[in-house]
């Protein structure tokens, strides 16, 4: 039988090879999707017990908050331009809630959706309220944030249109996704340091990110390609690195630097603002 696109049902699909990866990508929508998906219960359970982008050690937690320091101050800095405070932020795939802790001192309301326990155990520990599960939250918002949490998900086209419902009239909606049609990702194919097939999905264009946002009834007011990390960014990291891991062995310490410029140079990603259409 036929295979179907999993977000346009085209049935102009095309596999192709990412290294040891085997993809769809979709001619109509230019959606680029794993062909092998895990159950949902091999989800949750990888999210929930094993997935984390750093240990539980607070020396690493303190180390990534201080190397996401400019980022953020840069996304609430274009999130004041839309939508200043006092206004009520949801953030999905909050992790251990850096970007909403910042927001927060803001003057903006602030609440998490995060699947892993260590994370929401963290939050709690700094008196923000998370939840397991969308289905979990009642209110409704007038910024919801996906940073780097849409191509986990398995049902994008049916999760956003969900969350339609969550926002206030006059709300947004703002993403960011690794792009999947970057110069460095074609130059390293599967060396790129965002393609993680393990946990990444879907892996988006600007073009399929577009077709997305439309089909889920959404009005883009803008949409871009940029590099997430600047050289602030790169200061900020080593500068975390000097703090938090003088006690590491040199090993370590290698390790991180050698990633943190790696991730400098080579991320690019898309960044998308949404009302309701």
């Amino acid at each position: 039988m036929m295979k179907s696109c999993k977000i346009c049902n085209s049935e102009r699909l095309k596999e192709i090879s990412i290294g040891k990866e085997r993809l769809f990508f979709c001619f109509n929508c230019s959606i680029y999707y794993n062909i092998k998906f895990p159950t949902q219960d091999e989800l949750k359970n990888y999210y929930s017990k094993e997935f984390s982008p750093i240990p539980d050690n607070i020396k690493f937690i303190e180390y990534r908050r201080l190397l996401l320091y400019p980022e953020q101050q840069r996304l609430i800095e274009m999130l004041i331009k839309f939508k200043p405070p006092p206004a009520k932020i949801l953030d999905i795939g909050c992790d251990r809630c850096y970007f909403i802790d910042e927001a927060r001192r803001y003057g903006y309301e602030v609440k998490g959706v995060e699947i892993s326990e260590r994370s929401r155990n963290f939050c709690s520990k700094i008196n923000i309220e998370t939840y397991k599960s969308i289905d979990e939250v009642e209110d409704n918002f007038d910024i919801i944030t996906l940073w780097h949490s849409l191509e986990h998900l398995s049902e994008p086209l049916n999760y956003l249109q969900n969350l339609l419902c969550r926002i206030k009239d006059d709300g947004l909606i703002c993403i960011r996704v690794p792009n999947f049609d970057s110069f460095w990702r074609k130059l390293l194919r599967s060396r790129w340091i965002w393609f993680q097939p393990q946990n990444h999905l879907f892996h988006y264009t600007k073009k399929s990110l577009q077709n997305l946002l439309n089909l889920t009834g959404y009005k883009i007011l803008f949409i871009k390609s940029q590099k997430p990390n600047n050289f602030l960014t790169l200061f900020a990291g080593l500068l975390s690195i000097i703090i938090h891991m003088k006690r590491e062995k040199i090993f370590q310490k290698m390790k991180t630097i050698l990633k943190l410029f790696y991730e400098y140079l080579t991320g690019v990603e898309i960044i998308a603002v949404c009302k309701k259409n």
